[in-house]
């Protein structure tokens, strides 16, 4: 399975003028057959996937479909 990943940049990254504004959420593109288990492995290997899975739950949702923008935290 291909993994995307997709940053949005926040101002302050472009503009030091702008330093501390909030950045932009950060995502990733669900792929066919995954799920937001696989995903949490994906992005963090080290981490306890129960805990990030239930973080990915409470910005997602708990379904999420091919093609689908799944906000990461």
């Amino acid at each position: 399975l291909e993994f995307r990943r997709v940053l949005f940049r926040s101002q302050a990254d472009s503009d030091p003028a702008v330093a501390g504004a909030v950045m932009e959420p950060q995502y990733v593109i669900a792929q066919p057959g995954d799920t937001l288990w696989a995903i949490a492995q994906r992005i963090a290997p080290q981490a306890n996937t129960a805990d990030l899975v239930d973080e990915l739950v409470r910005l997602n949702g708990d379904a999420i479909a091919a093609g689908q923008q799944v906000r990461i935290p």
